[in-house]
C-alpha cells in the first residue's frame, strides 16, 4: 500500500499534541558510566551475555572524542540527562488498561485507530519501557514474535545473539 493511500485511509484530523510529563517509577540521571549501564541492565533483568555487550559499547563509546560538529552540543548538561525512565506501568495489551495519563498522548498521536484500520501488531514506548503490545493472534499462531527486546533478551537469547 502506498503511503498516501494509508494516510488517506487513516484520514485522521491535525492534532496539536500536549506535552504530558507523568510521575516516573523510576529515573536514572547522570554522566554515562560504567555503574550506571549496570543498574539499568539489573533493573531491566538482563542476562550476563547483555550486560558485557553493553559495557563494552560504553568502553568504546568513552574512547570516541566529544562530537563538535553538531551546533550547541557543547551545552548540554551531562550530568541532568535523564539515562532511563520507567513509568508507572507494566505492558499492557489493551489500550483500556494503560493509565490515562499516557493513553491521552498515544490517542492525541491517533496511535489506537491507526492500528485498528491498518496495523497486525504495534508496540509503543513510553520513555524508557514499553507500555503497550497488541498482536493480531494469526501472526502468534505464524510463529511471528513480537515483543521488547527486554523480553526478547531472557525468552530467546540465542536469536538475539545472531543479531548483535
Amino acid at each position: 500500500m502506498e503511503r498516501s493511500e494509508v494516510l488517506k485511509l487513516l484520514d485522521l484530523p491535525e492534532t496539536k499534541i500536549s506535552v504530558y510529563r507523568t510521575r516516573p517509577k523510576i529515573e536514572l540521571r547522570g554522566r554515562i558510566s560504567r555503574s550506571l549501564v549496570e543498574e539499568i541492565s539489573r533493573l531491566k533483568g538482563e542476562p550476563e551475555w547483555m550486560l558485557k555487550l553493553r559495557l563494552r559499547s560504553l568502553e568504546l563509546f568513552e574512547k570516541l572524542p566529544f562530537s563538535n560538529w553538531l551546533q550547541g552540543i557543547d551545552e548540554l548538561d551531562l550530568d541532568e540527562l535523564a539515562h532511563y525512565v520507567k513509568p508507572e506501568t507494566e505492558i499492557r495489551s489493551s489500550w483500556e488498561e494503560i493509565p490515562e495519563d499516557i493513553r491521552r498522548v498515544y490517542e492525541q498521536l491517533g496511535l489506537p485507530e491507526i492500528e485498528a484500520k491498518i496495523l497486525a501488531g504495534l508496540a509503543t514506548q513510553y520513555d524508557s519501557e514499553n507500555v503497550y503490545l497488541g498482536f493480531k493472534k494469526y501472526l502468534e499462531e505464524l510463529g511471528v514474535i513480537l515483543m521488547d527486546m527486554s523480553e526478547a533478551v531472557v525468552k530467546y537469547p540465542d536469536l538475539v545473539k545472531r543479531y548483535f
